[in-house]
């Protein structure tokens, strides 16, 4: 959208509730500053790895990442798998989950 589009499609959404839909792609918490879900699978990997006392070489790439995984597991990596590997269960997804969201440096390695 362009930026001229802005201001009338905010009022038009404003005077008319309930009569628009917005479709927000991953692009828009990206640029809030959240990694991407692959970004959040990579450092995942890279926890298992370092739980396991191994180390991803190129870690900070997240195709290396998903290599290393399917290497050592023989298998994807799937967000479940990576949440079974990490110890975080439905229970405490949440909790579990933020330092991968929220706190991310110091993870790629």
């Amino acid at each position: 959208m362009k930026t001229d589009a802005v201001v009338p499609t905010a009022y038009a959404m404003h005077a008319s509730p309930k009569r628009y839909a917005l479709l927000l792609g991953a692009g828009i918490s990206v640029a809030a500053g959240l990694p991407t879900a692959s970004d959040v699978s990579g450092n995942m990997i890279l926890a298992v790895a370092r739980g396991r006392g191994e180390k991803v070489e190129g870690g900070r790439d997240n195709e290396v990442c998903l290599a290393w995984f399917k290497d050592t597991f023989g298998e994807p990596a799937t967000f479940q798998r990576l949440m079974q590997e990490l110890g975080i269960s439905e229970g405490n997804r949440k909790d579990g989950l933020k330092k991968f969201i929220y706190e991310t440096e110091g993870l790629v390695g």
